[in-house]
């Protein structure tokens, strides 16, 4: 365990990525000792340079028995990936790149009979490729309305439904964060959103990372 002396609060007010990821290297050290740990990081096309340097600095400082998967949109890796190329370089990690991209026609086609439990024509596939361009998430969807009985061309309102519902799951506080994050065209560093958004950090993160 870690020593009950141990004082946090210089590393949280100098903001060192580097001392941070090694902390964590440390810690994760300890949890994995036993027994191998997943950690999965999602959408790191929105990592600042911050956090990459904390990623880094985590993944050289040897966080032991660790799987590591992380999830990033096609052509948004950019930095990303050639911090994942240089680590394995370094062989400081072993390093697995899959990369997922939308269905082909034949592959929407088997997709969809496997769903429907039967076979489609040529002219059943074609408007539902292109409604959903192969994505599974848009096909799964336009199953269920097939299934419903309504038409292929519903999926648009539908899809937009499905966001409609989750921002309504959101708390006020969360829908609030929205608000503010709505103003930014592309992306915003964490310290500038904090400055405008003028909340604790804790909070603040705990309402992001839902």
């Amino acid at each position: 365990t870690l020593a009950p002396s141990t004082d946090f609060s210089p590393l949280l007010q100098q903001h060192n990525p580097v001392r941070l990821g090694e902390l964590l290297a440390e810690i994760m050290r300890l949890v994995s000792a036993t027994q191998r740990r997943l950690i999965i990081l999602e959408d790191i096309q929105w990592f600042d340079a911050s956090s990459l340097e904390m990623l880094q600095s985590f993944l050289l400082s040897d966080p032991g028995n660790l799987t590591l998967i992380a999830l990033c949109r096609t052509g948004d890796g950019g930095g990303r990936q050639a911090l994942f190329d240089y680590l394995a370089h370094k062989e400081a990690i072993w390093l697995k790149k899959i990369k997922l991209v939308p269905f082909d026609k034949e592959e929407t086609k088997a997709f969809c009979e496997l769903s429907l439990k039967r076979p489609l024509r040529d002219e059943e596939i074609e408007p539902i490729f292109q409604e959903t361009e192969g994505v599974p998430l848009f096909i799964s969807e336009l199953l269920n309305l097939l299934k419903e009985g309504e038409s292929v061309h519903s999926l648009p309102n539908r899809l937009s439904g499905i966001i409609e519902n989750r921002i309504q799951s959101l708390s006020p506080y969360q829908k609030n964060i929205l608000e503010y994050l709505s103003v930014f065209t592309s992306e915003v560093f964490y310290n500038d959103f904090i400055a405008l958004f003028d909340k604790d950090r804790v909070q603040l993160a705990e309402g992001i990372e839902y």
